[in-house]
């Protein structure tokens, strides 16, 4: 609902109140004042996934009021209230104003300057956090039944606990302090790479291209260095990542968007570490019901009439590249083309780069004949289908779809594993080249079109290479692509069953709510 003050804290009132009838209460408690207060604070680079996460909790357990409290994208998302729109209507959700004075931000920082930008974006939103804690404990005490008689200050829950994303955790882990309040974190990669970030990255010397790999207790594998994000090898951006390490250590547990059975050798490692926090592996945390704009719906119908025109199943290879996922003509002339030779039937999510020097989401071409090769579309016909923006969990789900080429962010590697859909693993930035490397070469789950980058690279995937990587998804017969498909649907009924009633990331929640909740 809309705020109902013009004041500049009217974030406090929350679009949405949590209403449990009292049939509910009565058998979720024994009084009022058992009710717990958990506080989700989510950067806006990750609310989607924290949303779920605050979903699947609610769902688990009634004895907690949750408060989700979301800081706003610092650059303009036009997606974001649909982002949001996925909470629960029983969840608290509240918006946080954003600060007076924000960091400047320049499109070309470095990756050290960027790190460092949103940290401190992050770091003004105390206050804004803080006042938005104590009214969500108001809100929470007075929708329970404690003595009303009490002054204001003595009728706050006594009991409130933070879940922080994990980029949060080194700023707001001092608000929880101030009130005696336990803090988990949420992490939401791979647990492979959050041994990377809190068990090497803290303690090793500084990095360079001319190691050949690394030993991380927490892959199987040595990493080869350009499979490495190219900013750990700048001191200044390995020393912020190795502080946001730091960070999630000093939470009381480490809630992890994984399945145990998806990752038990991570786990282990982690688990090896005496010092480390609980972990608690409760994924996949997925939104499986899109995530577009009501404007997108014809989009979407006619991307879902091509899909089930096919007749054969497992016979397109479907191409998308995450929310921030685009390409300039060179590169998307290649992909055109390598698409082409493959002869195999595709469907390909293709997105207009934001303007020049500007940060923000892909958008969407008038026609994308201004950006495709001349005569392609034509030549490909029913073949294949190019599209905008695609509901991609929606797709990765039909019967059509045979395999995925993917930046590998882990989300969409979560989804793919989820529907079974083997993947041609095609990093972009940011951590997408580790989950690259460990899903091709640890985790034997993909098949490699460009996993290795050295530092600055530029050059081009060529036709070739995808063409090449395509057809190996799609038509390879040889044994270990055979092992990999067969490999897939076995993680696919296996993480499944981790998210049923009695599975084990079902169970890391549980264990999770009675930590929070335990006197």
């Amino acid at each position: 609902m809309q705020c109902i003050t013009s004041s500049c804290y009217s974030f406090l009132f929350p679009q949405r109140l949590q209403s449990v009838s009292a049939a509910e209460m009565s058998t979720q408690r024994n009084s009022g004042s058992d009710k717990e207060l958990l506080i989700i604070i989510a950067s806006s680079g990750h609310v989607v996934s924290t949303i779920q996460l605050a979903n699947t909790i609610l769902r688990r357990d009634r004895r907690l009021v949750i408060s989700l409290l979301v800081i706003s994208p610092m650059t303009q998302d036009p997606n974001f209230s649909g982002k949001l729109s996925k909470c629960d209507p029983d969840i608290n959700l509240v918006t946080l104003p954003k600060p007076q004075h924000e960091p400047a931000f320049r499109p070309a920082l470095s990756a050290a300057n960027l790190i460092s930008l949103l940290m401190q974006y992050i770091e003004l939103h105390k206050d804004a956090v803080r006042a938005a804690v104590k009214h969500q404990q108001l809100l929470a005490s007075s929708e329970t039944d404690i003595d009303k008689s009490e002054k204001e200050e003595d009728r706050i829950l006594k009991s409130t606990s933070f879940i922080l994303d994990w980029f949060c955790a080194s700023s707001m882990m001092d608000v929880a302090a101030e009130l005696g309040s336990n803090a988990y974190v949420y992490y939401t990669n791979s647990a492979a790479f959050l041994g990377l970030l809190t068990l090497f990255l803290p303690t090793c010397s500084r990095l360079t291209e001319s190691d050949s790999e690394w030993l991380v207790p927490s892959y199987a594998r040595p990493i080869p260095a350009t499979s490495v994000p190219p900013f750990f090898y700048d001191a200044r951006a390995a020393a912020l990542m190795s502080d946001l390490g730091r960070g999630i250590r000093k939470g009381r547990g480490v809630v992890v968007n994984t399945a145990a059975e998806l990752e038990p050798y991570a786990l282990s490692s982690i688990a090896k570490d005496g010092n480390f926090p609980a972990v608690y592996p409760v994924g996949p945390l997925l939104n499986l019901s899109g995530g577009g704009k009501i404007s997108d719906k014809k989009n979407r119908d006619r991307i879902m009439e091509w899909l089930d025109a096919q007749e054969a199943a497992e016979s397109v290879v479907f191409l998308c590249f995450g929310n921030l996922g685009s390409f300039g003509a060179e590169q998307v002339k290649e992909i055109a083309l390598g698409l082409e030779e493959s002869g195999v039937k595709f469907l390909w999510a293709l997105r207009k780069p934001p303007p020049e020097g500007k940060m923000s989401p892909p958008g969407e071409f008038t026609d994308p004949q201004e950006i495709l090769p001349e005569g392609f579309l034509s030549r490909i016909g029913a073949r294949g289908l190019v599209c905008g923006w695609a509901p991609q969990a929606e797709i990765l789900a039909h019967r059509a779809i045979g395999g995925f080429v993917s930046h590998c962010g882990w989300n969409s590697i979560l989804e793919a594993l989820s529907f079974g859909v083997p993947i041609a693993a095609w990093p972009m930035y940011a951590e997408q080249q580790a989950n690259a490397f460990y899903l091709v070469e640890d985790l034997k789950l993909a098949v490699g079109l460009k996993i290795n980058y050295s530092l600055g690279q530029t050059d081009l995937v060529t036709a070739r290479e995808i063409q090449n990587a395509v057809e190996l998804l799609m038509n390879g017969v040889d044994n270990e692509i055979a092992k990999m498909r067969v490999r897939v649907g076995e993680i696919k009924k296996i993480i499944r069953a981790a998210v049923g009633e009695d599975g084990r990331s079902s169970q890391a929640v549980g264990r999770l709510i009675n930590d929070m909740c335990r006197k």
